[in-house]
């Protein structure tokens, strides 16, 4: 790693890592620069993949491009999210991570699907 300050373009054109396990990751798995990373989480429109009202709850599933505890868990990184929102975005109830965008597409339709089926069955609102 460089000596550079972390606002340098040296430091922001390297991938960073913890024990050789990069931070950052692309929507194909990807390691990615800090600067390629930060230029992707500035368009908030791409990295919403879906969002489905349950309900009163909304299922938003989100590319992420990060997983912090992938590091420490030793695990391939999750850089995808699907979470609960009670309402439009108050409040989130449960997030679970996927590895691929086509993970996480599977898991917001089964997390659409639980949801549906518990309303169904009277235990939410």
């Amino acid at each position: 790693m460089s000596n550079a300050a972390p606002d340098e373009p040296g430091r922001l054109d390297e991938i960073p890592n913890v024990n050789g396990v990069p931070l950052f990751y692309g929507r194909r798995g990807e390691p990615m620069t800090l600067r390629q990373w930060s230029d992707a989480m500035a368009d908030f429109e791409s990295r919403t993949l879906a969002v489905t009202d349950v309900g009163q709850y909304r299922v938003k599933t989100v590319w992420l491009g990060t997983d912090d505890d992938a590091v420490v868990e030793g695990r391939q990184p999750r850089p995808f999210g699907t979470a609960v929102f009670a309402g439009s975005a108050s409040k989130m109830l449960d997030e679970r991570l996927s590895a691929t965008e086509t993970s996480a597409l599977m898991m917001h339709a089964q997390v659409c699907g639980e949801l549906q089926a518990r309303q169904n069955m009277g235990e939410l609102e």
